[in-house]
């Protein structure tokens, strides 16, 4: 922001002077030249706006000037015109002391001596439009629920409980409301309101279950949704003690080991393969689930993942910790060697993981075969479309494709997985292509710190 404010005042003086495009701009300044900074003008049905365009080299190489740019069109109020610079609908002053006022819904403000007319429409909003009397006697025209105050104007954007109902105020007046249910009430403990359970949290804060939604005590004294598990079409339902979302009542399917008859195979990208014997070995037939890993973290023989990570604790990350049917992510090497231990198993060697992902050795690149990978084929992460469209990863064997001729799931798509090197003692790698250009026989990524996999597409399955 600095380098731009100095920008703009080193060309003030030339901009004032009218000089429109410095010297040498090989690209003329879109808009036509103006002088008169903030104000407005009309083209037809167009109200212009004179403003300060510096651009540092991307649409515009090296343009500093003051031009006209399209502001709104008033065609897009009805029976508005473009008139001194604003939309009018009216001509003539506006009423004495008013500020506004209503007319078949939409809200209309008054400017100077012009009435401006907003482009929405209350009743588009589920809205009705009041005329309110503000402070000091004046009238103005609000889009609202109903004529009814909010209990605390303080705030224009207040949030507040109202009985046990759920309250969002703009510009003083309810906009938003919802009624909390029956086994709910509405609760400011948290600071802001929330529809919580009207049960007191537990002393140990687990997770509660209420209308196949998972609540918890984590932000305040009183139990607040967490997760919708109605969302990904499954229920609330008890995994190994904590109320989780699951596809099946019961919880996810145990972990089941598919037996793998060895071979020898060319290991590696194409052109720079080396021959492997891999010996007879059981892969996990899914990646490892979070009720699966809880149950791991129940018996006190895994620690929990830790959320805190950069990558996990982002305002728009799904909650990975509450999906019982989910990958479990966001944890090290350490713990999934943790786990597999506990099943009497270990994480798979690099070269079996790469000889069941390719059907047993075969000059493949992805199960499937040779196509691209996509959302037709596996769970993409990694590019625009990370999750397909969910931005998570899905519950173990969602795409057929992605199965291996022994029955193995997502060993291309949904989330990276750690493997050891038998060759490096020690050393571990992430692997699978997960959506990204490489192919799955090819990408692997080095995991050698325990806070590799801290991350959201990063898991593991085990091997024995």
């Amino acid at each position: 922001m600095m380098r731009w404010a100095f920008l703009a005042l080193a060309v003030w003086p030339a901009l004032a002077a009218g000089t429109g495009c410095s010297s040498g701009s090989s690209y003329p300044c879109s808009g036509t030249p103006c002088s008169n900074e903030g104000e407005n003008t009309c083209q037809g049905s167009e109200v212009l706006h004179c403003t300060l365009v510096v651009s540092d080299g991307y649409d515009e190489p090296a343009c500093q000037a003051l031009v006209w740019r399209p502001y709104t069109d008033c065609d897009d109020a009805d029976d508005a015109e473009c008139s001194a610079g604003a939309c009018v609908r009216e001509e003539g002053r506006c009423p004495e002391g008013s500020l506004g006022f209503c007319d078949n819904g939409a809200l209309q403000k008054c400017h100077g001596d012009r009435l401006l007319a907003r482009t929405e429409d209350c009743g588009t909003q589920g809205l009705t439009c009041f005329d309110v009397d503000r402070p000091g006697g004046e009238a103005d025209g609000v889009c609202a629920l109903r004529n009814e105050p909010c209990v605390d104007q303080t705030d224009s954007h207040g949030l507040e409980c109202q009985g046990n109902t759920y309250v969002i105020c703009d510009d003083g007046y309810p906009t938003y409301e919802r009624a909390c249910g029956e086994n709910e009430r509405c609760s400011e403990q948290s600071g802001l309101p929330e529809c919580g359970l009207a049960l007191p949290c537990p002393p140990d804060e687990t997770n509660l279950c209420s209308n196949d939604q998972v609540y918890g005590c984590q932000v305040s004294s009183t139990p607040t949704v967490r997760r919708d598990c109605r969302a990904t079409g499954a229920v609330c339902t008890s995994v190994e003690g904590r109320s989780l979302c699951s596809l099946r009542p019961e919880g996810p399917p145990a972990p089941t080991f598919v037996a793998i008859a060895g071979g020898t195979f060319a290991m590696g990208p194409r052109g720079v393969t080396h021959e492997v014997t891999v010996n007879g070995f059981e892969m996990m037939d899914r990646e490892v689930t979070v009720g699966a890993y809880t149950g791991c973290v129940r018996a006190g023989s895994c620690t929990p993942p830790d959320m805190s990570g950069f990558y996990c604790n982002q305002y728009d990350v799904p909650h990975w910790d509450l999906d019982a049917d989910l990958p479990i992510v966001c944890i090290g090497t350490e713990q999934a060697a943790a786990f597999c231990s506990f099943l009497g198993a270990r994480l798979p060697f690099e070269s079996e993981w790469e000889f069941a992902m390719r059907n047993g050795g075969e000059d493949v690149l992805f199960p499937w075969g040779a196509d691209a990978i996509s959302c037709d084929h596996a769970i993409v992460s990694g590019s625009q479309d990370s999750g397909c469209d969910r931005r998570e990863p899905w519950p173990g064997c969602s795409r057929d494709d992605d199965r291996t001729s022994a029955g193995i799931c997502d060993l291309a798509g949904n989330v990276r997985e750690f493997v050891l090197n038998e060759t490096l003692p020690g050393a571990t790698f992430a692997r699978g292509a997960s959506g990204e250009s490489g192919a799955a026989a090819q990408l692997r990524e080095p995991a050698q710190s325990t806070e590799f996999g801290h991350d959201t597409f990063v898991g593991f399955r085990c091997a024995r």
